[in-house]
């Protein structure tokens, strides 16, 4: 018996160990949310949590990363909860243990990504006056990034060229992969005032280091907000041109479903963890196996899904481009284009098609007609069936033959 028991300690205490090199750990985290594998680093974390001998300083560097995993999402209540945790949790550590800091920054950035700027300032004000103690180089960019976008808000625009600067140089020399962070910023602030060259130039930059970090989420970033620059400044052509690619990268990336399928997964395990059956240590040990070997077959079916799917959305988003190259949206949006069956599309329907034309997308299409996005998916369906269509490719196409 006693055998016995001093194998399963074994075991379980290769599994603690991990924790041990957290380093480690939150690069495997910050790698896999920077490639939209958000529910591998849940998995991971919700593991470790599970662990009945996890030391008080373990638990809040667990529930910080889950925090941040939640929050590279847009999740940001699910991330405040991890935070409340982390923070009641660490006041069982020194006054001046590191960890707080981390937490101080992290819900200075989920109050920031919320648009709580006020809540946000006041703490990047009471970081910057401890001279960011205890702050990591990553963390302090993001900071000095947060408040150069509050000066932008502000309209202290030389203050905020400054910052958004000294945030690069830091992420240049520490965390390069980073930087389109902050050149999205950079983008917005060049934008206001009306420098729509310098803004090319930086979206250009900010596509080329996600492509060279493989990072996808950092390339939807950078492309919605050059669409909305150049919505904002009625430009249809340019609009309709980073609505396509838009499209395509997020149905590569499929936040939605990331999310609803997190949710899942954090439900099961707080229900798990609520049933208090903490003395059956053999039926918890077979049900975690159960779970880590279903997400791992989950996991390894989509993996070989989406990189079927990445790979043909890339080849339509390739000649979707030389299609735009050689056409003008003008043509389309002055009505001077008539499709064959077009006559047998109801009035909203017809509605439908010329926002479509104008390269709105679909949850663009749903806001300005106060109407649902499922909605206009159901509309958008009825449509390519009455034109014989398949996609927003055929209809260029069908466009540009006339």
């Amino acid at each position: 018996m006693k055998k016995i028991f001093y194998l399963l300690y074994f075991i379980f205490g290769l599994f603690s160990a991990q924790i041990n090199d957290f380093n480690k750990l939150e690069n495997e985290v910050y790698d896999n949310n920077r490639n939209g594998k958000h529910h591998l680093s849940q998995t991971k974390l919700l593991q470790l949590l599970s662990e009945e001998d996890l030391s008080y300083r373990d638990q809040v560097k667990v529930n910080l990363l889950l925090a941040t995993t939640f929050r590279s999402i847009n999740d940001y209540g699910t991330a405040i909860s991890y935070l409340e945790k982390s923070s009641e949790l660490a006041e069982n550590l020194n006054a001046d243990d590191s960890l707080k800091a981390s937490i101080n920054a992290e819900l200075a950035f989920v109050y920031f990504d919320d648009q709580n700027y006020k809540k946000s300032e006041n703490l990047i004000k009471k970081i910057a006056l401890s001279n960011y103690l205890n702050v990591n180089e990553n963390d302090k960019a993001y900071i000095i990034m947060q408040h150069g976008y509050i000066h932008y808000l502000d309209k202290k625009y030389d203050k905020a060229v400054k910052d958004y600067e000294n945030a690069l140089n830091i992420l240049s020399k520490f965390s390069p992969c980073n930087q389109p962070a902050v050149l999205v910023k950079q983008m917005q602030l060049y934008a206001t005032l009306n420098d729509l060259v310098r803004v090319k130039e930086i979206y250009k930059k900010c596509m080329t280091i996600a492509d060279s970090c493989k990072i996808i989420k950092y390339k939807i970033y950078a492309t919605e907000e050059i669409r909305s620059i150049f919505k904002r400044n009625d430009s249809k052509d340019e609009t309709f041109y980073y609505s396509t690619i838009l499209d395509s990268l997020n149905l590569i990336y499929d936040r939605e479903s990331k999310l609803s399928g997190m949710h899942v997964t954090n439900e099961k395990f707080l229900e798990k963890q609520n049933e208090g059956n903490e003395n059956n240590f053999l039926r918890t040990l077979f049900i975690s196996i159960f779970i880590i070997l279903l997400l791992g077959g989950i996991s390894f079916y989509f993996y070989q899904k989406s990189t079927y799917q990445k790979n043909k959305y890339e080849q339509e988003l390739f000649e979707m481009k030389k299609t735009l190259e050689s056409y003008s949206q003008r043509t389309i949006s002055e009505g001077k284009v008539k499709l064959e069956n077009e006559d047998l599309l109801s009035a909203r329907q017809k509605e439908l098609l010329d926002l479509m034309a104008e390269g709105l997308s679909n949850k663009e299409i749903a806001e300005k007609l106060f109407i649902s996005e499922n909605t206009v998916k159901f509309h958008i369906k009825n449509i390519y069936n009455i034109l014989d269509l398949k996609s927003r490719k055929d209809l260029l196409l069908k466009f540009k033959g006339k």
